[in-house]
């Protein structure tokens, strides 16, 4: 077998996970060639060496870590999002107190009757909108103008 062929099994030979008749043909092989023999031993050593790391033992607790960096990674904004969360949920607090807090100055008078209470009527507004706006029409595509529909017209864009 040539040198090409048989250094692909070589790794998997150093460990153990070939079959007999690979194992055979390598054994053949490393005897007759000095190079695959090199490598050969190279590859025994190296798996020796992963064998004696098994044993060690890291400070720290590794896998806590590595979930940490995998969760920043997948989550980059993660911290900054519960940060502002929180921040926005002490601001809500403080400012309900202070509210809570403040002499309420805005009760109507009792000498006031319902008549002369000003009510805020949205419609004249909506009304005089519609009346000034202009239609137009043009393309669907053109982005300044919006799409809306008006009654009981079909599409038509208005000129806001």
């Amino acid at each position: 077998m040539r040198c090409g062929e048989v250094k692909e099994l070589l790794a998997l030979a150093s460990g153990g996970d070939v079959s007999e008749e690979e194992w055979r043909i390598v054994e053949r092989h490393i005897a007759e060639c000095p190079s695959c023999r090199r490598l050969y031993r190279a590859f025994c050593e190296d798996r020796a060496r992963i064998e004696l790391l098994r044993g060690l033992r890291l400070k720290g607790d590794l896998s806590a870590a590595l979930a940490a960096r995998r969760r920043h990674i997948l989550h980059p904004y993660l911290g900054w999002m519960v940060r502002f969360a929180v921040a926005a949920a002490v601001a809500l607090v403080v400012t309900l107190f202070v509210v809570k807090l403040m002499p309420s100055a805005q009760t109507q008078p009792p000498h006031q009757t319902p008549s002369e209470v000003f009510v805020n009527d949205t419609t004249d507004f909506v009304k005089k909108v519609f009346e000034n706006a202009t239609v137009k029409d043009m393309p669907r595509s053109t982005p300044k103008y919006e799409r809306c529909r008006i009654l009981e017209e079909a599409d038509a864009t208005v000129d806001f």
